[in-house]
């Protein structure tokens, strides 16, 4: 192959590799101005994300709601779980640290003062 024949082959595969370098650019600027007005959008609260990493979709939410209902009581099941380990051990949750605090400033006793 001649030399010149070789580098403008070359030349056009680099050609051709810009010009999907600036349509990507062009792609992500996009992407990024969407996620910036959903951004200001949304104010300070963030993208709310299931599990599995969708974005939250009403629609998705409606067309997955058994499934939805499915882990999230699942979710309670496990939360329930988890609070009966820890009082069966022994150790205070926050809801039993104020029903102590409560009790102790209920009850009569002597006087600190």
């Amino acid at each position: 192959m001649d030399p010149k024949e070789a580098y403008l082959k070359l030349e056009m595969v680099a050609d051709g590799f810009e010009a999907k370098a600036v349509m990507l650019e062009k792609e992500l600027m996009a992407v990024r101005a969407a996620q910036d007005l959903d951004k200001a959008a949304r104010g300070r609260q963030g993208a709310q994300r299931f599990p599995q990493g969708q974005l939250f979709d009403p629609l998705y939410r409606e067309t997955h709601s058994s499934e939805l209902a499915e882990r999230k009581e699942r979710e309670r099941v496990a939360s329930e779980k988890k609070r009966g380990n820890a009082r069966a051990t022994g150790r205070p949750n926050a809801q039993d640290l104020v029903e102590m605090e409560q009790s102790d400033a209920a009850t009569a006793g002597p006087s600190m003062s």
